[in-house]
């Protein structure tokens, strides 16, 4: 029985083993007065010891199951909301790491224009309460290489200044906005000392490769959400539309495609909020220089 018991519990076994060794060479009359309790005693000792291990074995098992059941059930949850971020991502809106994710889930059934209006009332509502919070956590965390950084920085620290004397001044900063945004992104993607540029092909390449990459599960919808919408607003068209019918992209708009009356509260803040979400994603690798054309 000792020795069944032993073997269950090998650091045990291993002890017994060294003391056998270490002991041998005492007698039995110095070993009465090192151990003062009998054999029995340690094998009460070892089977009490095995049977706890295993109990907290079983324990665990358990504890495992319903863990990895449980996060199965999670991941599909916020994987059910892919389309909805999706939809998001459509009408320009990208989930940053501070949006509430419990919003999501009251927007599953909602249709594009219902989809609109409430993240239109999310980030202007209270006097742009939230929107102005995730522009302050944006212009804490801008800065990634000083010496590169600063001057982009010191934009956006002016254009904060100027909508917040009057947020139709936001009309004529969305410009400087999205020339930011580019500069974030490359930086993202580590190829801002190249002659590399992005587009829509490559961060669909991006995606596409990286899409099943293990992420916790807000991680992937918020990665989800910022590809796509980049995705998008890299995205080029055809401008013998004219420019009061052309999509709001970097294209349109770098290019004068777009009419500047056309300009809405919720564009500029979109164009924020991407630059946002480009700064917090650190699921973000560099695509390799290699990969641009």
């Amino acid at each position: 029985m000792l020795g069944e018991m032993s073997k269950q519990i090998s650091p045990l076994s291993n002890v017994m083993k060294t003391m056998n060794k270490n002991f041998s060479l005492l007698s039995e009359e110095q070993l009465n007065r090192l151990f003062i309790y009998n054999n029995s005693t340690y094998t009460d000792i070892c089977e009490e010891l095995a049977r706890r291990q295993t109990a907290l074995t079983k324990n665990i098992r358990l504890f495992n199951n319903d863990f990895f059941k449980n996060l199965k059930e999670t991941e599909k949850r916020y994987k059910d909301l892919i389309p909805t971020i999706e939809r998001l991502s459509n009408q320009g809106w990208v989930i940053t790491p501070y949006f509430e994710i419990n919003e999501l889930f009251k927007l599953k059934e909602k249709s594009s224009e219902e989809l609109e209006c409430f993240m239109e009332d999310y980030y202007t509502k209270n006097n742009y309460k939230q929107f102005y919070y995730e522009f302050d956590l944006l212009l804490d965390d801008f800065v990634v290489d000083e010496d590169n950084d600063r001057g982009y920085l010191n934009q956006l620290e002016k254009i904060k200044n100027l909508i917040q004397l009057d947020f139709k001044n936001s009309r004529v900063l969305i410009n400087a906005a999205v020339s930011i945004l580019e500069f974030k992104y490359i930086e993202a993607f580590d190829l801002e000392f190249s002659n590399s540029i992005m587009r829509e092909r490559d961060i669909k390449a991006y995606y596409n490769q990286h899409k099943n990459d293990m992420f916790i599960v807000f991680d992937y919808l918020s990665f989800c959400s910022l590809l796509q919408v980049l995705m998008n607003f890299m995205a080029r068209q055809e401008f013998k539309v004219g420019s009061k019918e052309t999509q709001l992209t970097r294209h349109s708009i770098q290019h004068g495609r777009y009419n500047p009356e056309r300009y809405k509260d919720t564009d500029f803040i979109k164009i924020i909020l991407l630059i946002a979400a480009t700064c917090f994603q650190k699921s973000i690798v560099s695509l390799g220089k290699e990969n641009i054309a």
